[in-house]
Order: C-alpha cells, then sequence, then structure tokens
C-alpha cells in the first residue's frame, strides 16, 4: 500500500558533498559576503571637507574636495572648497586656479570675492584686498565678516577713524560679533582710549573666551559664516570661511604726530596683560597664562605704578603668573614667578603671603598662616597667632622655646586669616596662638616656629625676626598684634 510519493535515495556523491561543505564550515551554514560601503556621494565629499577644514586639516580637506570635483566637475561648491584648503596651505597656484573656477561658476559669489579680498589681505596687496572686500559688502550688505576684514584692513593702513567707522557699523548690524568689538577695542587702543579699550576687549571676551589676537603661525583660522536675516547666502552647503585674527595696533610715527601729544597709545602689553585679568576671573587660567607670557615678552619689569596712556596704572604679570599657575597644578612655576615678584613688586603684599603659604602647602603637605606680626616691639613680648595647614595628624607647633597646643580653626579663625580657605578639601586648618611670646634680649630676635608629631617629627618652618628697641619697664601691657590677614612662609625644612 503506498502512503506517498516515492523518494529516491539521496546521491552519495551529493552526500559527499554535502559533508565537505559542512567540514568546511564548521557545521553552520556559509554566511552571506558582507555588501560593500557604498561609494561617498559628492554632498557626501563636500561635508567631509568642511569638516576637515574646521580642523585644520589642509590635506584631507584637498582630497575629499578633489574626489567632489572629480565626480562634479562644474559644481561651483568643490572648486570653491578646493580654494579654501589651497589658502589654509598656503598653496598659491592651486588657490588661484580654483578660486577663479568658483569665481566663474558663482559669477562672482560674495563668499567668494571675499575669500580672495583675505587671500589678498594675507599676501599684504592691501588695495586689492579693499576692492575684492567692498565688493562682497556691495553684494551682501549683511556680511560680517567682509566688514570686518575692511576694518583690519584701514587699521593696517593707518586709517584709525575708518577704522573705527566700519566696526561701528559692523556691531550695528550685530552687537554680539566679537571680532569686530575686539578689533574696534584694539583700535581705541591705538587712539589713547584706555577705557574704551577695555570696555570693548572685556564685551568680546565675555562673548568669545577662545578669541585671540593674529600670531605669526596662525593668521586665519576657519569658521562658520555667520548668516544673519536679509543675508544674500545662497543656501545649499556651509563651508567654513577664513577669519584673519584681530591686530593690536602700533600707531605710526606719522599718525602720532598728526594725533597731537596729547594722545598715549596704550601698548600692546598692556592689553594682553589686562585680557589675561579678565580670563583670569572668568577661571580660565590656562588661557591667562599663555597672554601674561605673550606681555612679558614685550615687557618683563613687573611694577605696581607704570605709565599706560595718560595714567599710572599696575603692571603685575609675575604675581598673577605665580596664582595662575597654582591653580593649574604647576607648583614650580608658580614658585618662580612668586620669587620674581617679591623681588620687583611689594615683597610685603598679603596676597603674595597667602600665596606662599598655599604653594608650601600643596608642595610640603604642611604650611603655617601667620597674623601680622611687627617687625619692632618696644615691649618684652608679642602676641603670635595663626594657622596650621595640613593633612597629618599634628600634636602642637613649637614657637620658639614654647609649645602651642593645635585644636580646629572656628570659620572666624580661618576666615581671618586665609580668606580664600584652603582649597584642598582634605587639609585641616589648626589654629594656635603665644598670647605673650617673651623676646628674650634687645636688638633682633629670631623666631622659628614649626608643627611637630607627638613622635617629635617637625614641618615646615618659618622665621620671623623681630627687633626688640628697648626694655619696658615691668608690668607693661604687651602690644597685640594688629588686624588684617597675611602670611609668612620659608622654604620647607625637614619632612612634611
Amino acid at each position: 500500500m503506498r502512503r506517498g510519493p516515492f523518494r529516491h535515495p539521496a546521491c552519495p556523491r551529493a552526500l559527499l558533498l554535502t559533508a565537505l561543505a559542512a567540514l568546511l564550515t564548521g557545521g553552520a551554514a556559509a554566511a552571506p559576503a558582507p555588501d560593500t560601503a557604498p561609494d561617498p556621494t559628492t554632498p557626501d565629499l563636500i561635508n567631509a571637507g568642511a569638516a576637515a577644514l574646521r580642523h585644520s586639516n589642509f590635506p584631507q580637506a584637498a582630497q575629499d574636495f578633489g574626489q567632489a570635483a572629480t565626480l562634479d566637475p562644474n559644481l561651483a561648491w568643490t572648486h570653491f572648497g578646493l580654494g579654501l584648503a589651497a589658502l589654509g596651505r598656503g598653496d598659491r597656484r592651486e588657490f588661484d586656479k580654483a578660486i577663479r573656477r568658483a569665481d566663474d561658476l558663482t559669477h562672482g559669489a560674495p563668499e567668494v570675492r571675499y575669500v580672495m579680498g583675505v587671500q589678498r589681505y594675507l599676501a599684504r596687496d592691501l588695495h586689492v584686498a579693499d576692492e575684492e572686500l567692498r565688493g562682497a559688502v556691495r553684494a551682501d550688505r549683511y556680511f560680517l565678516e567682509a566688514r570686518y576684514a575692511l576694518g583690519l584692513i584701514a587699521a593696517a593702513r593707518g586709517d584709525l577713524d575708518g577704522a573705527r567707522s566700519i566696526l561701528k557699523d559692523a556691531l550695528v548690524i550685530d552687537e554680539d560679533y566679537s571680532p569686530a568689538r575686539f578689533q574696534l577695542g584694539a583700535v581705541l587702543a591705538a587712539t589713547g582710549d584706555l577705557d574704551g579699550a577695555v570696555e570693548e576687549m572685556d564685551r568680546a571676551l565675555s562673548i568669545d573666551p577662545d578669541l585671540e589676537e593674529a600670531l605669526p603661525n596662525k593668521p586665519v583660522q576657519f569658521h562658520d559664516r555667520r548668516v544673519l536675516p536679509g543675508s544674500a547666502h545662497g543656501g545649499g552647503f556651509r563651508l567654513p570661511l577664513p577669519l584673519p585674527g584681530p591686530l593690536l595696533i602700533a600707531p605710526r610715527p606719522r599718525a602720532l604726530l598728526a594725533a597731537g601729544s596729547g594722545v598715549h597709545p596704550v601698548p600692546g602689553w598692556f592689553l594682553r596683560y589686562r585680557m589675561a585679568l579678565f580670563l583670569e576671573q572668568a577661571g580660565l587660567w590656562s588661557r591667562a597664562v599663555d597672554l601674561l607670557e605673550l606681555a612679558l615678552s614685550s615687557n618683563d619689569r613687573e611694577e605696581l605704578q607704570t605709565a599706560v596712556g595718560n595714567r599710572l596704572v599696575d603692571y603685575l604679570p609675575h604675581r598673577h603668573l605665580a596664582m595662575d599657575s597654582y591653580r593649574l597644578g604647576d607648583l614650580r612655576d608658580a614658585r618662580l614667578h612668586l620669587e620674581i615678584a617679591r623681588s620687583r613688586g611689594d615683597a610685603g603684599a598679603d596676597d603674595l603671603r597667602q600665596l606662599d603659604a598655599l604653594i608650601l602647602q600643596g608642595s610640603s603637605g604642611t604650611s603655617i598662616v601667620l597674623q601680622p606680626i611687627p617687625d619692632r616691639a618696644t615691649g618684652d613680648t608679642v602676641a603670635i597667632r595663626g594657622l596650621v595647614l595640613t593633612r597629618e595628624a599634628l600634636s602642637w607647633i613649637e614657637v620658639g622655646e614654647q609649645k602651642a597646643l593645635l585644636r580646629p580653626a572656628s570659620a572666624k579663625e580661618s576666615a581671618e586669616l586665609l580668606a580664600d580657605g584652603p582649597s584642598d578639601p582634605d587639609v585641616r586648618s589648626l589654629y594656635f596662638e603665644v598670647p605673650a611670646y617673651h623676646l628674650p634680649a634687645p636688638g633682633a630676635n629670631l623666631i622659628r616656629i614649626r608643627p611637630a608629631t607627638a613622635e617629635g617629627g617637625s614641618g615646615t618652618e618659618v622665621e620671623v625676626l623681630i627687633v626688640k628697641t628697648q626694655p619696658s619697664p615691668q608690668g607693661e601691657t604687651p602690644p597685640g598684634a594688629p588686624g588684617g590677614t597675611a602670611q609668612v612662609g620659608g622654604a620647607p625644612s625637614g619632612t612634611p
């Protein structure tokens, strides 16, 4: 009786091939070959080239735009991108070839004329640069980058009034355009307007803290264009444009003579110093250090009062470099600049004493902060009070031949002696007091102060020199320490 269709047994050859396939594939079914990645399209290549420009990877940008031009040789964006990459590399021949082709294809688009103007500005051909940039502004009156670059050209020519007018017009269009505001500050500085210059530059940095002046090895940076409503920008791809850095201006002698004896230009070193202070207050210590070092390269003389413009101002770059280096954790540079600041400025300044104690604390793990002590005394005793900042378990402090117990400082005591408090939360503030330290002899009395552990080990040591001018009558009340906050510090002695 048939139960279904007849099935022939498998062919021995077929069985052999099936077994061989299973052996080669480990018993699993053969996986299909992976699909190959699709070739990049013209838009993909243009966007990749734009990203490479933003990261200053000009060889990669040239490769991406070159591939796009091969796929679509009549697309203006590809040739424009090739011109931008050539400008970044400094390849004048390739730039001219690509940008002329982009100019023909776009019939003189504002962006193309702008880039041609920037290239001529960098080549110091200010006349042609001015023509190209004015053409870009005529085609697009909201082209902020072109207006800003025209202000740079006017300033480079020594036409400070023209530069000021151009830059103010740009700021009427967009008051938050930081490059124009920074450059306006530089122009005002060249005309002797210190307050106006500082105000404009501080405002520019508050908008863009990364804004910096043009440097010889980095005359331009590539940024996306600031497109405003009403702009003639044609849409499509957004390629970053080259933006020259702002210039600090040294007025020409002829311009100074024409301005008269009442005009005192603000020097570039002070502008850099002043910008560094602004960045320091914003907590941008690394940027502040860069500007302070740049200021020092032009003027390394630290002075409490120096002539800038028509007034006397403080110029203390080493002091600020010491503070910023400490905040960045660079204790070696902090110590170096602190010692220079002490040698050239007010060595007894409270902020220098505090900074010295903080550097000692960071270097040794323990530091001592003293309330200011008079360097001369007419009585037999003086009061010595202070804090020990430490991570260690300390029992007492040796003040000369006397010992004083250490106890946790109150919030009021810490604030009076160290306004900012310890920078490290693991550091404890311990208070000590010797109400009447005896001065044994007339003349100089050297007092060594050092914390000690229960095992007898000592840590950071400071020395205080007090001159006893004359003995006091018996029973005279010892003078108290003057008010205020100060620190006294010295080189570490022994192991902290």
